[in-house]
């Protein structure tokens, strides 16, 4: 096997295994705090005074766009709320090896696949009801 084909194996084995702090953060963090309810309960809202909300928010309304069919749809428990946060960020695991090995090489892409994935910070954006881990992740397509 060269060194290349185990590029995809190695980003799949560190992304699988970044989802093991962010879900255990997640089902432990306990209650929502200010924030997460302030856009939990905009989502909540019909979806244009939604939206109108949030564009006079200090965050862009693309977060309570995504979070409004959540809000509607699922039921308000945290782990449910949080997961939009969980899924982007491990989704940002991956591609952050991809970016990486754009700039520069297969193992610069796999080491900062690792780090994103121990990052505390990034973690804790995983399993946060805002914006955070959107941004870092429309960071990254960009």
């Amino acid at each position: 096997m060269t060194s290349m084909s185990r590029f995809p194996l190695w980003l799949s084995v560190i992304t699988l295994l970044a989802l093991i702090p962010r879900a255990i953060f997640l089902f432990t963090r306990g209650s929502f705090w200010f924030d997460e309810l302030f856009t939990l309960e905009l989502a909540k809202l019909p979806f244009l005074e939604s939206v109108r909300l949030a564009s006079q928010d200090t965050n862009p309304p693309l977060w309570t766009i995504i979070m409004w069919p959540w809000a509607h749809l699922l039921p308000h428990t945290e782990w449910i709320v949080r997961l939009p946060a969980l899924l982007l960020g491990v989704a940002i695991v991956p591609l952050t090896g991809l970016v990486a090995r754009k700039l520069a090489d297969e193992r610069a892409g796999v080491i900062a696949a690792a780090l994103v994935a121990a990052s505390p910070t990034l973690i804790y954006f995983s399993t946060e009801a805002r914006m955070y881990a959107l941004f870092v992740f429309l960071t990254l397509l960009a």
